[in-house]
Parts: structure tokens; sequence; C-alpha cells
């Protein structure tokens, strides 16, 4: 992996964070961090930080004091949304804890032994998951996984919001709908539907750069271009013509539709 490995750390106790965190800087590793905060101690942070860096490898403190969430939550999400190998830290190698990791697959389990905390089994796992964190770069790029409910049609299929994964091949159409306030829903090539609750800005933000907004109601998949039409803001899927509207006529747009057609 010719990028620079970023890794989520999670730890409540500032001591142990810092530690941990030189130690990963010195081996050359990125540790992202909250803004304005000296260290990520905390399930909404974490979240936050992985909005916007996605981390390849998470180390998790298990134990987060009084927060409600505690690390094995945020391992759960991070494996359900991004694919990333997991590490949890703990002071307590209990049965709960190894039975709570086991269940969600946990990729490393370091027991935290005196301060500071003995590093080299950690070190040695990290380097162990960098072909695992490959591979979640790779599925990323060939996909997302969104919490999102299968409709068929306009009618509910009894399947409740779940987190499912959809291939950006598949994935033609995200248009905004009146079922449900700031939704979406995404349309796939195979017929099947998906209501979204997110506005369309928003699940713009969490697509490829080949999802173009081509209106206040519509994002398409510009991969799914067939021809392009005499103007250079209208595209064809077949017989169906497609225009991007006034206000959505940039420059980052046009390079994209440009660069398709070359």
């Amino acid at each position: 992996m010719a990028a620079k490995i970023k890794i989520l750390l999670v730890e409540d106790e500032a001591y142990s964070y810092m530690h941990v965190q030189n130690i990963l800087e010195a081996e050359g590793y990125e540790v992202l961090a909250y803004p304005g905060k000296p260290f990520i101690d905390n399930y909404e942070d974490a979240v936050a930080v992985t909005q916007t860096d996605i981390p390849h490898i998470a180390i998790l403190d298990i134990d987060l004091g009084k927060n409600k969430k505690d690390g094995i939550e945020i391992g759960q999400f991070i494996r359900d949304t991004y694919y990333s190998p997991v590490i949890f830290l703990s002071a307590h190698n209990n049965d709960e804890n190894l039975r709570r990791s086991g269940m969600m697959r946990a990729d490393g389990f370091v027991v935290k032994l005196g301060k500071p905390l003995e590093l080299q089994q950690l070190k040695a796992d990290i380097k162990r998951l960098l072909p695992l964190a490959e591979i979640a770069d790779q599925i990323r790029k060939e996909g997302a996984s969104f919490y999102v409910k299968e409709l068929k049609g306009s009618k509910d299929t009894g399947m409740g919001f779940r987190r499912t994964r959809i291939l950006w091949t598949e994935l033609s159409f995200v248009r905004t709908t009146t079922m449900v306030k700031n939704s979406v829903v995404l349309y796939l090539s195979n017929g099947r539907e998906f209501l979204y609750h997110k506005s369309l800005t928003e699940c713009q933000a969490e697509l490829p750069p080949h999802f173009l907004r081509f209106s206040g109601q519509e994002i398409i998949n510009a991969k799914l271009f067939t021809s392009q039409g005499k103007s250079d803001w209208v595209y064809y899927i077949g017989d169906k013509r497609y225009e991007v509207s006034e206000a959505y006529r940039t420059q980052k747009t046009l390079a994209i539709l440009k660069g398709l057609f070359l």
C-alpha cells in the first residue's frame, strides 16, 4: 500500500493515548485527529472523524469509561461501514470482552499490561493486517455500505433499515423522494430500490466523483452514458436524454463528463 497508513486510535486515558500515538507516528503511521481535541475518546467523535478520513486500521480501547458506547460498538461501525481491520485494546481480557470481540470478528486483541503499555504485539498486529487493510481499500473503491430500507416500487417489502453493500457499478440513479422528508431513493440497475435517510447533497458527498448532480432532484452515474449530445451538457443512456440543469453546470462536472468521452 503506497499511501500513508491512516489509523483511528480511540482511548479514554490521555497518557495511554499519547504514548500509543507517539509510537505509531514513529513507525510512520498517520494517527487521525479530531479538530480542536487532543485525543479521541468516544463513539461520536470517532464516527465524525471517519466521515472525513477513512482509517485503514482502527485501534480501539474497549472500556471507554462513562461513555454510553464502548470500543466494540465503534469497531462494529468501522467494520460495517468501511470494512477496515479492527484491533482492540483492553486491560480486561475477561470472557465478556473476548466473546463480544469474537462475535464481531476482531482482527486483533491486545491486553494492556503496565504503563507504559507494551506495544510489541500491537506493532506486529498492525503489520500483519496491512494486506487486509489493502483489501478493504479495494472493497471501498468497488462500493459502500449504506443503512437503507429496501423498497418494491412504492411499497414496503416488510424489511426494516439495515446495512446493505451497494456496488458503484450497480447504482444507476439517486433521486429525491416525497415518501419521507430529507430522504432519497437509490436505484440499482437490477431493479432494486432503497430508501436512504440523507439529503441529495449529503448523499453525493458519499459517492465517487463520476456520480454527478444533474438537477435539484437527481444524481446520475455518468459511467452509464452511452453517447453525448450536441451540447456539452446533454448526454444519453440509450435513447433516454439527460441534460445538466443550469445550477449544476460547473467546470468540475464538465471535466468529468469530457473525461468519460475522450
